[in-house]
């Protein structure tokens, strides 16, 4: 070591005088002290000196001293020799000084030394000279960097080691508390060494208890403390920590542990982490089985022995055998592990085995555990059984492909099979038949008998239809009651006719339902393929106009597809919309034709009919838009629309003091099986005209047929509230007089078709006499329509028909000119005779 002039301290004693000691003495001192020791003279030359100095400079340098010899002369010369002899002159000059230096020739041998310098001065305090005095560091020094380093590595330990390193003492008297902590204290645990001594404040409150206990075991019993526990914050922050240690007894009244504590919270998440899992693994209603990198099973969870029935003893160790080996060998299985590595994981459907040998459908999830090299060291497989999700997907498809009602398979469905067909029968160039059939007046049945009778019906159909068929062919419902039939690998167009003659006889028979026997008829359309039309949309377009056709032809028949048809049903969907379109702008408009007594010739009343101006000064038809209107439903509408009217008419009347008369307006069968039809008739028509019974609603005879029973409460209801009521079209179809007795009806209206053929046709005479005798022995009276002749005219008269109405009596007039012909007829005695 070097010293510098920083290093230099004055030497203690400095300055003072030396006593007259005698030489002997003073020289047996200097012997006994085992430091180099010598005295110097003002010109630096060696008074005295003991053995150890002697021996010193003999070892450092190789030379011997003598008594008088120089003290640099000893030296040597050097940059070192130079220094120290510097501060020999500066000592001998009166300066005190103690400094560091090694000593020593290189080739002798070096040495530190701390090395003190002080002037000596006699008793008068003259100066005289110098004291030398050295002591050999070199080895306190060595300890001293060993010291040093060794402390360096412990605290670089302390820095680096994952945990804190502590010294703690319990004391006797109670007290305990840390000696030293390693600074990692803060970094691991957030707590401030200023907060050591309220470390076990920190100690989760739940663990203090045990804490205390575990010290006390350790103390007891001389061995490893070893304690687990938790920390809790002041924000609440918990983090677990480990103390291990060893107690030591320092003294009688201290134990010191020295030790380590670690922070094991990431481990503890893990445990818990590994504790969830293992109740995952276990609890997991999915199957679970890990595989060794050779494929071979290592455990299984409790959801695989329920599912498969293989114990866990039973597949453990072994390839992962409950793989359905009827669909998959070996080859697959290296495949499937292969994948899944290279792929990391691997998902799809399988069929796999249980203990009965029985297979079933499993969802199986492949996934793969990694070395740290990415070597594969497991394989986990996560299945589950989806056997009752392929039946409810199964139960799904087949639902969204059939009909709900009937089983049969819906629209698309049977446009899919079209499509699939279409091919086959242009490589065989053979034809298809799309049959639209749709049941007659089923919506009658339906909503008078209610829809779990026409339910029923729609069952009881289906199964017929499907006996009149091939396997090959396909019977579909498309809703309500129209059916679709797919007939495949047609020759000719005929064999598609002789299965709707097929359909026509066996709907025919009755049907028989809780007791009830129904009858229903068809009607049917059919397009053939490729002549009718490319494809599934049209082809179904096309048939569907045929049933149309069918239907205006007086239903219960077949039609095929012609491009007239077609036209025809265009024409249709045009009305259906302009009707629409009327409505919203309120063109339609009510006429009134009057009705006679045949015998006084007097007005007995008006009826409403309804008009459409075609816009060029003619009306249409109303032949043309009535069915449409009732094939749309559109028909309620109207019937509410000229109810309004009617109602409208007749304030307006009332208001111009118009001789009053009846009114009458017809009623769909549609309309009357509407429920409240009599509170939207008070809610139209005047109180003061439904008290006079001035309102007479013509409801058709076969909306009374269906269920008599419903009929007679509703007819009831409607005479109650003061209207008068006529069963229109009557002979026309089935009445019973056992119902028509129990009806509150007050006229039967001969429906125009009998009126028509009278006198000429004998047939049509004897039904309208009958009708006539009919009413006159149930008390009601008798109106004939369409009168044009007055031939017709003598002849219910004749016969004792009450009243007529027809062009040879009166043509219907617009609503505005009624008013002034009422009037013409106010007062006349038996009113003129026009005809």
């Amino acid at each position: 070591m070097t010293a510098t002039d920083d290093m230099m301290v004055p030497f203690p004693g400095a300055g003072q005088a030396v006593e007259s000691v005698g030489p002997g003495i003073l020289q047996a001192f200097l012997e006994a002290v085992g430091q180099p020791m010598a005295a110097l003279d003002l010109d630096g030359r060696i008074l005295t000196c003991n053995a150890t100095f002697r021996d010193s400079v003999a070892a450092l340098y190789g030379v011997t001293v003598q008594t008088g010899a120089s003290f640099r002369d000893l030296l040597g010369s050097s940059e070192e020799s130079e220094r120290l002899t510097g501060i020999v002159d500066r000592a001998l000059a009166g300066e005190s000084f103690t400094v560091e230096m090694e000593l020593g020739d290189p080739a002798c041998g070096r040495s530190l030394f701390t090395i003190l310098l002080a002037p000596l001065r006699d008793e008068n305090g003259a100066l005289k000279g110098a004291a030398f005095s050295a002591q050999d560091i070199t080895e306190l020094k060595r300890e001293h960097m060993l010291l040093m380093e060794s402390e360096r590595r412990f605290r670089d330990l302390a820095a680096n080691v994952p945990g804190v390193i502590y010294e703690w003492v319990e004391r006797s008297d109670g007290t305990s508390g840390f000696l030293w902590v390693s600074p990692r204290l803060e970094e691991l645990f957030r707590i401030d060494r200023n907060q050591l001594g309220q470390l076990g404040e920190f100690i989760h409150p739940d663990d203090r208890e045990r804490w205390r206990a575990s010290i006390e075991e350790a103390k007891r019993r001389s061995g490893v403390w070893n304690f687990e526990g938790r920390l809790l914050y002041p924000d609440g922050a918990i983090r677990w920590w480990q103390g291990i240690s060893r107690p030591s007894r320092v003294t009688a009244d201290e134990i010191v542990f020295n030790g380590v504590m670690l922070d094991i919270t990431d481990r503890k998440t893990a445990e818990q982490d590994l504790v969830l899992a293992a109740k995952v693994f276990e609890g997991s209603r999915e199957g679970v089985m890990i595989l060794d990198d050779q494929a071979r099973v290592l455990s299984v969870n409790r959801a695989f022995t329920a599912i498969t029935g293989f114990r866990a003893d039973e597949v453990r160790g072994t390839l992962a055998s409950v793989f359905d080996p009827s669909r998959y060998d070996d080859e697959f299985l290296a495949a499937l592990w292969a994948a899944a590595a290279r792929d990391a994981g691997w998902e799809g459907e399988v069929w796999l085995r249980r203990r009965d040998e029985l297979a079933f459908p499993a969802r199986l999830r492949v996934g793969v555990v990694r070395a740290n090299d990415e070597r594969v060291t497991q394989y986990f497989l996560i299945f589950e059984d989806i056997s009752e999700r392929k039946a409810q997907e199964d139960r799904i498809r087949h639902l969204a492909q059939h009909d709900f009602l009937t089983g049969l398979p819906n629209r698309a469905l049977l446009e899919d099979r079209l499509k699939q067909a279409v091919p086959l029968a242009q490589r065989n160039g053979t034809r298809l038949g799309v049959m639209f059939l749709d049941l007659d007046r089923f919506k009658i049945i339906n909503d008078s008998l209610g829809h779990e009778t026409g339910d029923g019906l729609l069952k009881q159909v289906a199964r017929r239809l499907i006996g009149c068929v091939r396997a090959a062919d396909t019977v579909s419902r498309q809703g309500g009651d129209e059916f679709v039939i797919l007939l495949q690998d047609l020759d000719t167009a005929e064999h598609a006719a002789s299965v709707a003659r097929k359909v026509l006889e066996v709907l025919a028979e009755p049907f028989v339902l809780d007791g009830l026997t129904l009858n229903v008829t068809p009607s049917m359309g059919i397009a053939v393929y490729p002549d009718d039309g490319p494809d599934f949309q049209t082809l179904l377009k096309n048939a569907d106009a045929a049933m149309y056709h069918a239907k205006s032809l007086g239903r219960n028949n077949f039609q095929f597809f012609t491009p007239g048809i077609n036209a025809r049903v265009l024409e249709r969907v045009e009305i259906e919309s302009r009707l629409r379109g009327a409505l919203q702008a309120n063109e339609l408009r009510l006429w009134y034709q009057p009705r006679f007594d045949v015998r006084t010739r007097s007005i007995t009343g008006l009826e409403a009919l309804l008009r459409w101006p075609d816009g060029s000064g003619g009306y249409i038809a109303p032949g043309r838009f009535i069915p449409v209107a009732e094939d749309s439903g559109l028909i309620v509408t109207l019937g509410d629309w000229v109810l309004d009217e009617l109602g409208r008419h007749l304030r307006a009347w009332r208001d111009e003091r118009v001789p009053v008369v009846p009114v009458s307006a017809n009623v769909s069968a549609a309309q009357f099986r509407q429920r409240g039809l009599a509170q939207r008739i008070a809610a139209a028509v005047d109180p003061s005209v439904l008290d006079n019974r001035l309102v007479t609603l013509d409801i058709p005879e076969v909306s009374l047929m269906q269920d008599p029973d419903a009929a007679r409460l509703a007819l009831a209801e409607l005479h109650d509230l003061g209207i008068r009521l006529a069963v229109d079209d009557f002979g026309t179809g089935f009445s019973s007089l056992a119902h028509l007795k129990r009806l509150p009806i007050d006229c039967l209206k001969i429906d125009r078709s009998l009126v028509h053929g009278v006198p000429e046709d004998d047939d049509a005479a004897q039904i309208a006499l009958a009708i006539i005798g009919l009413a006159r022995s149930l008390g009601l009276r008798t109106l004939a329509e369409g009168v044009e002749t007055r031939e017709q005219l003598e002849f219910f008269r004749y016969h004792g028909c009450n009243e007529a109405q027809g062009f040879l009596l009166a043509q219907p007039m617009p609503a505005e000119a009624v008013p002034a012909w009422l009037t013409s007829f106010a007062g006349a005695a038996a009113g003129a005779p026009r005809w």
